[in-house]
C-alpha cells in the first residue's frame, strides 16, 4: 500500500497509550507510510483525550501535539469543510466529526483512511478508502 494517509484520533491515542493496538499502530506509521496526513481536529481531540482519560498529563500530551504538528502535515480545518462534512453524514450516516475527519483526508489527497470507529472497506467519493487496522486480512 502506497499513497497518502490519514489516521483518525483512536490511532494516535492508542499509539501514545503504550498496549498492544498501540503496536500495531506504530508498525503501521514507522515501517509502511512516510506520507501521513492529519488534520487540527486531530491535534485537538488527542490531546482532549489523552488528558481526559489520563493517559498522559497535560504538559507531556501538548509535547505529543508539538511533535505531531512538526513531524506530519496538519491540515486546517475550513469553513467549507463544515458543510462538506454535514453533506458526507447526510449521504453515509457518519456523526458530523467523523465525517469531518473524512473530508480532512479528502481536501489533502489521501487515498486511505485508517480509522476504527467506521465502514472498513468503505470508499468514499471513489477515492478514498476507509481501513480499520484492526481487522485481520485473513478472516
Amino acid at each position: 500500500m502506497s499513497g497518502k494517509v490519514f489516521l483518525d484520533t483512536n490511532l494516535w491515542v492508542y499509539l501514545h497509550g503504550g498496549d498492544a493496538k498501540g503496536q500495531l499502530v506504530r508498525s503501521l506509521v514507522d515501517l509502511r507510510f512516510l506520507d501521513i496526513t492529519i488534520s487540527s481536529q486531530v491535534l485537538g481531540e488527542l490531546y482532549q483525550v489523552l488528558t481526559r482519560k489520563k493517559i498522559m498529563d497535560v504538559v507531556s500530551a501538548r509535547d505529543v501535539i508539538a511533535n505531531l504538528r512538526g513531524s506530519f502535515v496538519v491540515l486546517p480545518i475550513q469553513p467549507d469543510d463544515c458543510l462538506r462534512a454535514v453533506d458526507i453524514s447526510m449521504m453515509y450516516g457518519y456523526s458530523y466529526w467523523d465525517s469531518l475527519i473524512v473530508v480532512s483526508a479528502l481536501s489533502s489527497g489521501c487515498n486511505t483512511l485508517f480509522s476504527e470507529d467506521m465502514h472498513h472497506g468503505q470508499v468514499i467519493d471513489k477515492r478514498l478508502t476507509i481501513l480499520n487496522p484492526f481487522v485481520r486480512s485473513d478472516s
